[in-house]
């Protein structure tokens, strides 16, 4: 079986926050974000990040970690000119 560091990304080059997000995993997302190395808002291979996930599938737990963060730039937007609020 093969492991997987923390910061790896998938296919889509989504990370483990994204996924955890996108899922609702409130408190996988906290633990995830407390580890060294990972970032609020990293982007998938098409620009989307946790936070557009989180909200897009109404996930307000996991929003409002992600704002509570100074970190993250609710803004951002994907390929498409989209942005997560």
């Amino acid at each position: 079986m093969k492991c997987y560091g923390i910061t790896e990304r998938d296919y889509r080059d989504s990370t483990h926050v994204t996924w955890a997000a996108r899922n609702g995993h409130e408190g996988m997302v906290k633990m995830l974000l407390g580890q060294e190395g990972m970032k609020p808002d990293e982007p998938d291979y098409w620009g989307h990040t946790p936070l557009e996930f989180a909200a897009d599938a109404g996930h307000e737990g996991v929003v409002k970690v992600l704002l509570g963060r100074e970190d993250i730039e609710p803004n951002m937007q994907t390929l498409r000119g989209v942005t997560p609020l």
